[in-house]
C-alpha cells in the first residue's frame, strides 16, 4: 500500500484569491456588467450649460446683449442624460412686433427643447430672466 502525501493546506484567505480564478473573473465581470445596467436606469440629476437661441420675427431686433447660453437642471435616467453629450438641448425663445419694447424675459423649464429620443426633462433654468430691449431693424437704405 502506497501513501500519497496530502498537499499542506492553504490560508483560506490565499485560496480565495488563487483557486479558479478564471471563474472568479468571470463573476467579477458578470457583476460589473449588472451593475453598469442597473445605475443606468437610474433616475439622475445634471447640470448643463446650454445654448440659447433668441428669433425675431417683423422687422424688430435686439438693443440689448442676449446671454448665449443659460445653465439648465436637467432630471432623467443616466442612459439618456449621456446621450445629451452629442446632441445638447437648447432653450429657444421667440419675440415679435407685438413685443414691448423693453420687458423682462423670463425663462422656464418648458422653454428647453430636448433631442428626438431623449426622455429627460428640464427642472430650473438659471437665470430665470434677463432684461431685453428691443428696436425697430435698421432697413437696408437707411444705413
Amino acid at each position: 500500500m502506497s501513501i500519497t502525501p496530502v498537499p499542506p493546506r492553504r490560508p483560506w484567505i490565499v485560496a480565495a484569491f488563487t483557486e479558479r480564478p478564471l471563474t472568479k473573473l468571470v463573476a467579477l465581470v458578470m457583476a460589473l456588467v449588472i451593475w453598469v445596467v442597473v445605475r443606468s436606469e437610474e433616475t439622475t440629476e445634471v447640470i448643463l450649460t446650454v445654448p440659447m437661441t433668441v428669433s425675431f420675427d417683423g422687422a424688430i431686433e435686439a438693443a440689448s446683449s442676449i446671454p448665449d447660453s443659460v445653465q439648465v437642471v436637467v432630471t432623467g435616467r443616466l442612459r439618456d442624460l449621456l446621450k445629451l453629450r452629442a446632441s445638447l438641448p437648447v432653450v429657444r425663445r421667440r419675440f415679435d412686433e407685438e413685443s414691448p419694447r423693453r420687458m423682462r424675459v423670463s425663462l422656464s423649464p418648458g422653454d428647453v427643447e430636448f433631442p428626438v429620443g431623449v426622455q429627460a426633462s428640464a427642472r430650473e433654468v438659471r437665470p430665470s430672466s434677463f432684461q431685453l430691449s428691443l428696436r425697430p431693424r435698421a432697413t437696408e437704405g437707411a444705413r
